[in-house]
């Protein structure tokens, strides 16, 4: 069974733990139910999001609705970015 890995995350359902090699090679592992688990999920599904959105269909047509909705996503994947590298940088 192969892992899914997610922005450089290892993601093991069965152990309910993300898994990372940082830059020193040091394993960080994190919790699913911690808050960076939480935050990282949280972008995981706004990505998925955005995706979807984009393969549906949905915005067909709609430039302006689509703009508006991919820009609010792309936010709010920003400051969830920031908090995680905060979050990240406490780990090491």
């Amino acid at each position: 069974m192969e892992l899914e890995v997610f922005d450089s995350w290892t993601i093991d359902r069965r152990l309910k733990q993300l898994r990372k090699i940082d830059e020193n090679d040091k394993i960080l592992f994190v919790d699913f139910d911690s808050e960076l688990g939480d935050l990282i999920f949280q972008k995981k599904i706004l990505i998925d999001e955005i995706n979807d959105a984009w393969t549906s269909g949905e915005f067909d047509g709609e430039r302006g609705k689509w703009f508006i909705f991919e820009q609010e996503k792309k936010e709010e994947i920003y400051q969830l970015n920031k908090v995680i590298k905060k979050l990240e940088r406490e780990l090491k």
